[in-house]
């Protein structure tokens, strides 16, 4: 039997293209960065906070807002060498991860409308990947990355409110984050591993139906009462 499409692979090929799109435009953007690539740019991450802390003041002020968060980012780099000299390493490995997945979507994706049997294994395995990511991310913020913010902070102090008001959104915002993008490889896994899913990709008919077969019912249900034996009616 040829594998018929379901509704809700279709759904999950859809969010595939629209992430991994998504993915591989922001991974062209930012491969075209000075730096290449390089996430953790102290002087790109001063840049780009460095206007929304500095408000509406001045050119000489915004500079040293600028120079204020490349000393903290520099004492946040030391503080995590010196508690996790693993850190830098395991972000590198991370950040390379990251960059396939948005090839992986849209591959798997293709494989889905095909109902091709690698395009759900690919799925399964984005999911795992999606998820095993949040776990360590999650891990890695609450174990080192959250103590050595504070420290940094701490080191180098806030310059102004929306300073210290960057802080407090980070320290929120960040394992939020961490939990929702766990949120979509959980449906992936969720989807894939349906009955009727792993049926259509296996080519087999869909589950029987939960619904009593007719034979089951009774014949005389909601007629009315029958007649005795031996009084029916000779017509």
């Amino acid at each position: 039997m040829t594998p018929q499409r379901t509704t809700s692979v279709v759904v999950i090929a859809i969010f595939h293209f629209i992430f991994g799109g998504l993915g591989l435009w922001g991974l062209a953007t930012l491969l075209s960065q000075p730096g290449g690539g390089q996430t953790g740019n102290t002087h790109s991450l001063a840049k780009a906070f460095a206007p929304v802390i500095n408000g509406d003041r001045g050119e000489k002020e915004l500079k040293q807002v600028e120079e204020t968060l490349v000393r903290r980012e520099a004492a946040k780099a030391r503080l995590e060498a010196e508690k996790a000299p693993w850190l830098a390493t395991g972000r590198d490995v991370l950040r390379f991860v990251g960059y396939a997945i948005p090839f992986l979507l849209v591959i798997s994706a293709v494989g889905l409308l095909m109902m091709k049997p690698w395009g759900r294994a690919l799925s399964l395995f984005y999911g795992v990947l999606g998820l095993l990511l949040g776990l360590i991310g999650l891990a890695r913020w609450f174990l080192v990355e959250s103590s050595v913010l504070q420290q940094a902070y701490a080191e180098v102090p806030p310059i102004n409110d929306k300073d210290q008001l960057l802080l407090s959104v980070m320290n929120v915002a960040t394992p939020i984050a961490g939990v929702l993008a766990m949120v979509y490889p959980g449906i992936v896994l969720l989807v894939m591993t349906r009955e009727k899913v792993v049926r259509a990709f296996r080519g087999e008919a869909p589950p029987p139906s939960s619904q009593e077969p007719e034979d089951y019912r009774d014949p005389g249900y909601g007629a009315g009462p029958s007649a005795p034996p031996g009084n029916e009616a000779p017509f």
